[in-house]
């Protein structure tokens, strides 16, 4: 799923908060169609779309549930990681995530708490928590996103690869850098410019924790990610492909994503290619069909042309990432079909996957 531009942000405008003194009562509550959130703190019904799908809902109230913990907590706390993003419409691993926040000083807005599962627009969302981080800031600078206070994309980018599961913290890394380095895969050369130009400043503060446990996994991530990766599922994709193929100087293991296909006057990109194989990946290949029978001739078409031009091909959709174990199975099994080795899941871009890391309650 990529980032849809259309998607309607939450804002401070859209809560409704209310002291110990002016409860709301339920029959209001029904009457306003307020979605309770936290204690003293109500989603306006109307802020989601009516007939709105099921991820944008989940993604909305995730949005709500990050403003109110923020706005709950003393004056100085700051949004981070999933949550930071998640205020800025920047896809995240899933579209239902837990709250971290930088909290000022360890009182009673400063521990972990759970958020209950909602229902909105006839979807359920599931539960969530809050959690509060304690180890030190990597910055102090606090931005203003309509009026929400969050840490800079450069710390919540740290705070990712210091603090999350590496798969989480890939993915989140890979859409806050491709917002700031504003890529564009019409210019390939200039974006991956760029990326590597922010890729050398963000290891460079992530130095001053060269002694922090679990430094070597962050400084991992931050020097894998491609940002190449439109959608969620193309960047976890990449991550579980350069685990597989760590340390492989083969040519034919060499992998790029956005390989790009010139025929006829006419550009095609390739999710993931290997250029001397040629192999390629595509990911949610079927879902790119739409009732638009054009795009669908058109889809067809180029298949047709890469698949003549010798480019065999894989399609993957989202759902294949609820086994990452069976996806990397998958994989490796068609790469060494094609004389590709590849290692066991391992390294140090791997941790186990918990169970609610896949579960699809909170994915997309």
């Amino acid at each position: 799923m990529k980032t849809n531009s259309t998607t309607p942000l939450i804002g401070l405008e859209d809560l409704q908060f209310t002291s110990r003194d002016a409860r709301i009562s339920p029959a209001q509550v029904r009457r306003r169609g307020l979605v309770k959130l936290r204690r003293g703190c109500y989603l306006e019904g109307n802020a989601v779309p009516e007939g709105a799908e099921r991820w944008v809902v989940r993604k909305l109230v995730t949005q709500a549930r990050a403003v109110a913990t923020v706005t709950a907590a003393a004056s100085g706390a700051a949004l981070t990681m999933d949550a930071s993003l998640a205020v800025r419409g920047i896809d995240t691993w899933g579209n239902t995530t837990d709250i971290d926040y930088w909290p000022v000083g360890a009182g009673k807005n400063s521990v972990r708490t759970s958020l209950a599962q909602v229902q909105v627009r006839g979807i359920q969302v599931p539960p969530a928590r809050t959690i509060p981080h304690r180890a030190s800031r990597s910055g102090t600078t606090t931005e203003l996103i309509r009026g929400i206070p969050t840490v800079a994309l450069a710390e919540t980018i740290l705070d990712l690869a210091r603090f999350a599961h590496p798969l989480r913290a890939w993915v989140g890394i890979t859409m806050a850098m491709r917002d700031m380095t504003c890529f564009d895969r019409r210019f390939l050369d200039e974006s991956f410019a760029r990326v590597e130009t922010l890729r050398g400043e963000l290891l460079t503060e992530l130095q001053q924790f060269r002694e922090e446990r679990g430094y070597k996994r962050a400084r991992a991530v931050v020097r894998g990610v491609d940002c190449g990766a439109e959608s969620v599922g193309e960047a976890a994709l990449l991550w579980i492909l350069t685990i597989l193929l760590r340390e492989n100087t083969d040519l034919r293991a060499q992998f790029q994503s956005q390989v790009e296909v010139h025929f006829q006057g006419r550009n095609y990109f390739m999710d993931v290619g290997f250029p001397n194989l040629p192999f390629r990946i595509e990911f949610d290949g079927v879902e790119k069909l739409t009732l638009d029978r054009g795009m669908a001739r058109e889809f067809t078409r180029r298949e047709h042309i890469l698949n003549n031009l010798g480019w065999d091909s894989l399609a993957l959709g989202f759902d294949s990432l609820r086994d990452v174990h069976g996806l990397a199975r998958m994989l490796v099994a068609d790469l060494e079909r094609r004389g590709v080795k590849t290692k066991t899941l391992g390294g140090p871009l791997w941790m186990p996957i918990p169970a609610r890391l896949v579960d699809p309650r909170y994915l997309h």
